[in-house]
């Protein structure tokens, strides 16, 4: 799930795509799924922050900005965790 960084309410917008997701599919609701926020160079500081939109164990989060290139690496090596599992 991507989630914009500067969302109003990154909260609200994931909650919003999970009910989405159910309401397609109670099969695709319930696959695992990863939360990643982008536009990070818009001004996300601290690595940590992010962890407080989604509580654990719902989902891994990650934090990436295409623009600046950061966190696609990490991104990668969450996707190839969880397809492993």
């Amino acid at each position: 799930m991507l989630i914009p960084i500067d969302s109003p309410d990154p909260q609200a917008t994931y909650e919003l795509l999970r009910r989405e997701a159910a309401s397609y599919s109670k099969e695709l609701a319930s696959k695992p799924h990863i939360v990643v926020l982008t536009k990070s160079d818009l001004g996300m500081r601290t690595p940590h922050a992010p962890r407080r939109y989604v509580p654990k164990p719902v989902a891994p989060v990650v934090t990436i900005s295409a623009v600046a290139r950061q966190g696609i690496p990490d991104l990668l090596e969450v996707l190839w965790k969880t397809l492993k599992s």
